[in-house]
């Protein structure tokens, strides 16, 4: 990703609460300019809290369990990935991951 404005996005990491709508309309002009698909970049959308669309199996790693990514765990769209795949079956079947938690009887939540 050459040319990419890379500080906008650790900004976005170390402060995931923060108002990044500027930064990532900047990354969103550069990956226009240099034909870059960033729907083949989940780790920089989930950055700016762009979650919609972003797809668990076709992922090369685990990226989402970082500390860096709580907010996107926190999401409707991680939930749903989650229960969409089979993994909350299996996390109620064979227990939850360590940042996981069930909350009544049938919702979760991830930190």
């Amino acid at each position: 990703m050459y040319g990419a404005p890379y500080y906008d996005w650790i900004l976005a990491l170390e402060n995931p609460d923060g108002d990044h709508s500027v930064a990532y309309q900047r990354f969103r002009d550069w990956a226009a300019s240099a034909n870059v698909e960033l729907q083949d970049f989940s780790q920089v959308r989930a950055a700016f809290g762009d979650y919609a669309g972003i797809d668990l199996i076709a992922e090369q790693e685990a990226w989402y369990w970082q500390p860096l990514y709580r907010n996107y765990r926190a999401s409707d769209e991680f939930k749903d990935a989650i229960r969409h795949y089979g993994y909350y079956a299996l996390w109620k079947e064979s227990g939850f991951p360590p940042m996981c938690k069930p909350i009544g009887t049938d919702d979760f939540e991830c930190d």
